[in-house]
């Protein structure tokens, strides 16, 4: 179906840069850029062209785009959304736009309550993004929106109440919306059907068990040699994968790829993080086969570095990966917790009948 829409370029925002000059506000670019001049020019190109087709999507209503041209936005968002359209994208996505509409004047409510997770909030905001500029001051504007946030969602929530991975998800968020719009994509991807982010943070931390499991199985299935290998060595993705699931690769990866994976994420739901996961192991498989355990680990928790983000990304949604075989693993995973628990009952039942005999015994 033909694309109805007409061109029309939009306004652009003032941009965030890094310690490091990287862009993380409207008009992204990166350290390490080509150089070569018809290249850049090249870039630049495909970067405005990105611009204008996400702004005519938004000047169409990205709710009746969407739903008329579903499979077009998709590869557009796996292209990457232009900055300056991402926090609205973001939103819209997610559903947190519908959230904040509903609800409006809830989060003022919640900010001006005091909570338990106070003091843990306040010392973790001075280790999340450090070096970056928006960051770095103890009593800058970052750190206290930072907080604000996290602490308003622990009121909301206190049965989560504060995990400290939730930190670097919402340091990304503030990067591009108010501290109340970012409250509400964190309430968003926490509690909706699509994310179910909230099971990581809750006791006992129940969604992170089953990914484990489901990134366990897939690798069995599509990296056999190498999960034998893990296996061999006691190499578990508990080990190595915690911190790319609680935060969904926002930590120690580079913004390009963090930005890219959020863009997808957020359109699609959890399944790039499988895509994502598989696809580093994959690329560093032959250095992970000749690995012992005392290296392996670290290797695995490195390997984002050496490879580019446009490179991951791409590597990733070539790996074939559908929402009922996720669904499969994650009936597996069910399975298997019901049998554990069906076989701690036993295990109980015939304890305590052993020390009633044993009571009667010495009556």
């Amino acid at each position: 179906m033909d694309d109805p829409l007409d061109e029309q370029h939009t306004h652009r925002e003032e941009p965030r840069l890094d310690s490091e000059g990287v862009t993380l506000g409207p008009g992204i670019s990166f350290s390490g850029a080509p150089s070569d001049s018809s290249s850049a020019v090249n870039a630049r190109n495909v970067s405005e062209l990105s611009e204008l087709k996400w702004s005519q999507m938004i000047k169409h209503g990205l709710p009746s785009y969407t739903a008329q041209y579903p499979d077009k936005v998709r590869r557009r968002a796996r292209r990457g959304i232009p900055d300056c359209f991402r926090g609205l994208a973001w939103q819209y996505f997610s559903g947190s736009l519908e959230r904040l509409s509903q609800n409006r004047g809830l989060y003022e409510k919640l900010r001006r309550q005091s909570s338990s997770w106070q003091e843990d909030i306040s010392r973790d905001t001075n280790r999340t993004f450090p070096s970056h500029v928006f960051f770095r001051d103890k009593l800058g504007i970052g750190q206290n929106s930072l907080f604000n946030v996290l602490k308003s969602y622990s009121v909301y929530d206190p049965e989560v109440g504060y995990c400290q991975g939730m930190g670097f998800i919402v340091a990304l968020f503030l990067l591009y919306m108010t501290e109340e719009e970012a409250f509400w994509l964190l309430v968003t991807i926490n509690h909706s059907p699509k994310f179910q982010l909230r099971g990581f943070y809750l006791n006992g931390m129940p969604m992170l068990t089953k990914y484990f499991y489901q990134l366990d199985r897939l690798l069995g299935l599509c990296l056999p040699k190498l999960a034998a290998h893990l296996r061999n060595e006691g190499v578990h993705p508990n080990m190595y994968a915690t911190q790319w699931f609680m935060t969904v690769f926002a930590k120690n990866f580079k913004v390009e790829c963090v930005l890219r994976v959020w863009d997808i994420f957020l359109y699609e739901g959890p399944k790039i993080m499988f895509r994502i996961a598989l696809a580093l192991m994959q690329h560093g498989q032959k250095q992970f086969l000749v690995l012992p355990f005392e290296s392996l680990v670290d290797a695995i928790k490195s390997i984002q570095h050496q490879i580019a983000p446009h490179e991951l990304i791409n590597a990733a949604l070539r790996i074939r990966l559908t929402q009922p075989q996720l669904g499969i693993l994650e009936m597996e995973f069910v399975e298997r917790q019901n049998r554990q628990q069906q076989r701690e009952q036993e295990k109980s039942h015939l304890r305590d009948r052993v020390e009633s005999e044993r009571l009667l015994a010495q009556q």
